[in-house]
C-alpha cells in the first residue's frame, strides 16, 4: 500500500511533485505536477509522470511552458491559422518572467516591464524584431528621459527576454540586441541646485503642505520619486530621526536620515495619520505633474540640452552634490544613496573642496 505526500514545490515556477510513501513510510518515487492558469483564468494542474518513469524536472518546464503558450494562442485555433500563429515579445516576456520568480528582483523586473516595455514592444512579433527596432527603442527611451542606465537595464531586459526565447528554440533569429552599438550617453545629469535655487524651490512649494513636504524628503533623503510615493508612518522613526526607504530599483530598503526643516513638518503632518497610512494622499502622477510645472518656470526657461534642465530627479543629485560639497566622504554618499558600486557615486567626489590638501599639509609633522 502506498500514499502520496502533500505537494512539494520545486525550484522552477509553477512545478511541483508529491513524494510515494509506501508502508514502511520510506519515500519510493516522486510524481511531477505542473500548475497553470487556463485561458479563463482559473487554475489547472495535471500529472506528468513519475520520476521512476523517467520523467524530470526539465521535461516537466518544457510542457508548462508548452501548454501556457498553447492557451495564450489560441489551443483550438485551426491548424492552417495555428501554423500561422506567431509569439509577441508580451508572450515571450511572461515566460522568461516566470523563470525569475524565485529571484529577489522578480517584482521590480515585473513592474519594469509592464510600466514600459509592454506598451513599447510588447505587441510587437518577436521574429519580426530587428537590430533598428532596438536602436529606436533606445531613442524612445531618451526622449522620455529615462536616466541613462535605466535605459541601459531596459535593453538588458529585452536581450534577456530574446536570449531564453533563442535557448528555448521558441523562435529562430538571431538576437537583435546583440553587437548593438548602444547609444553613447552623457551618462551624468550635471545639474543640481544651489543653496539660493533651493530656497526658490521651497518658497515656491510652501503654498501646498504635501508639495512642501515631498521636496523636504527628496532634499533631505535623496530617495527617488517613486520611493517618496510608497513612503508611510510606520517607516518613520521620530527618536532617530530617520525613515525607512524603499529602493525599487535594487527592491531593498535602507535608511534614509531627516534633517531639522524636513522633520518639523513631517511631525506635523503625521498628526492626522494613523499607523499605515501612506505619507502622501494623491498620486504620483500628481507631483510629478506639480513639481515639474513648478521647476520648468523656476530654472529651464531657454535650456535646450535636457541633461541641464532641472527634473524631480536633480533632487536626488543635489543631495548628493551638496553632502560632497560639505566635505562627506565618498563612501558615506554611497550608503546615503544606497548606490550598488562606489563607481555609481564616484562623480560627486569632483565636488569635493581640496580634496587631500588638509592630509598633505599635514603629512611628517
Amino acid at each position: 500500500m502506498t500514499a502520496l505526500s502533500p505537494r512539494i514545490a520545486t525550484t522552477q515556477a509553477g512545478i511541483f511533485y508529491k513524494e510515494v510513501v509506501n508502508d514502511e513510510n520510506k519515500v519510493v518515487d516522486k510524481v511531477f505536477i505542473i500548475r497553470y492558469k487556463d485561458e479563463i483564468g482559473r487554475d489547472k494542474q495535471k500529472t506528468i509522470g513519475k520520476y521512476s518513469q523517467g520523467i524530470r524536472l526539465g521535461y516537466c518546464k518544457s510542457i508548462r511552458d508548452e501548454t501556457i503558450v498553447k492557451i495564450r494562442l489560441g489551443e483550438n485555433l485551426p491548424k492552417a491559422t495555428a501554423q500561422k500563429a506567431k509569439y509577441t515579445i508580451d508572450d515571450l516576456a511572461s515566460l522568461w518572467l516566470d523563470t525569475k520568480k524565485t529571484n529577489k528582483s522578480y517584482e521590480g523586473e515585473v513592474q519594469r516591464y509592464n510600466a514600459t516595455l509592454k506598451k513599447l514592444i510588447g505587441s510587437k512579433i518577436a521574429e519580426h524584431t530587428k537590430k533598428q527596432d532596438i536602436i529606436n527603442l533606445q531613442a524612445t527611451l531618451m526622449d522620455m528621459e529615462y536616466a541613462p542606465s535605466t535605459i541601459q537595464h531596459f535593453i538588458t531586459m529585452v536581450f534577456g527576454i530574446f536570449k531564453f526565447a533563442i535557448d528555448e528554440k521558441l523562435i529562430k533569429i538571431d538576437n537583435p540586441c546583440e553587437n548593438l552599438n548602444y547609444i553613447r550617453f552623457n551618462n551624468v545629469r550635471e545639474r543640481y541646485l544651489t543653496s539660493e535655487e533651493i530656497k526658490e524651490l521651497i518658497d515656491a512649494v510652501s503654498h501646498e503642505l504635501e508639495l512642501r513636504l515631498f521636496v523636504e524628503l527628496a532634499l533631505s533623503t535623496g530617495a527617488r520619486l517613486g520611493s517618496i510615493m510608497e513612503m508611510n508612518k510606520n517607516d518613520i522613526n521620530f527618536a532617530n530621526e530617520s525613515i525607512k526607504i524603499n529602493n525599487f530599483k535594487s527592491n531593498d530598503k535602507y535608511t534614509g536620515y531627516l534633517n531639522e526643516s524636513c522633520l518639523t513638518i513631517l511631525k506635523f503632518h503625521c498628526k492626522t495619520l494613523k499607523q499605515g497610512d501612506k505619507i502622501f494622499s494623491k498620486a504620483k502622477s500628481y507631483f510629478s505633474y506639480k513639481i515639474r510645472g513648478i521647476m520648468s518656470e523656476l530654472f529651464n526657461e531657454g535650456i535646450t540640452d535636457k541633461y541641464q534642465k532641472v527634473v524631480i530627479h536633480t533632487l536626488r543629485h543635489t543631495f548628493a552634490s551638496h553632502l560632497a560639497i560639505n566635505g562627506c566622504p565618498i563612501y558615506t554618499i554611497k550608503e546615503l544613496m544606497n548606490h550598488k558600486s562606489i563607481e555609481m557615486t564616484e562623480r560627486y567626489a569632483k565636488l569635493a573642496p581640496n580634496q587631500g590638501q588638509v592630509q598633505v599639509k599635514n603629512l611628517y609633522q
